[in-house]
């Protein structure tokens, strides 16, 4: 049996994965959700676009929840992810 304090040593990295799904706000729910499921990631980023058109900082998030919870049955797909995400998000970095 493992140690119940063992969780306490361990690193934020340890428990990241590699790749998120990042998309701008200005992209279609649709879009959002064909990027969640081609990476089979359970939540999407949604960044902001800077002034060059790039993606930026992070503004907001969609997860598996919110496309159970307020999506699934009062969106048509066109929806863009600013709309739908949850905002403002906090993060954490990594050592």
């Amino acid at each position: 049996m493992q140690s119940q304090t063992k969780i306490f040593s361990r690193l934020v990295r340890d428990y990241m994965r590699p790749a998120a799904v990042k998309l701008p706000a200005d992209s279609r729910l649709a879009d959002v959700l064909a990027g969640m499921i081609e990476s089979k990631a359970s939540s999407a980023l949604i960044t902001a676009r800077d002034g060059n058109g790039k993606s930026g900082r992070l503004v907001g998030i969609i997860t598996e929840k919110d496309v159970t919870r307020r999506i699934a049955l009062r969106c048509d797909g066109g929806e863009t992810a600013e709309q739908l995400m949850t905002s403002p998000v906090r993060t954490i970095l990594a050592a």
